[in-house]
């Protein structure tokens, strides 16, 4: 028989919002600091964690 569990999906699905929205901050860091300066600079650990 099928046990569903309403509370796991709910902690599943924001679980799965929040890394992925870690992976857009990091994403929007990289656009951010090739748009100021046209050099894809892999160096930006500061701006990763302020987006952690």
């Amino acid at each position: 028989m099928l046990n569903f569990d309403w509370a796991y999906l709910f902690e599943i699905s924001l679980t799965g919002i929040a890394s992925g929205g870690l992976y857009a901050l990091a994403a929007l860091a990289f656009v951010m600091v090739y748009k100021a300066t046209r050099v894809v600079n892999i160096a930006i650990g500061e701006l990763l964690m302020v987006g952690a």
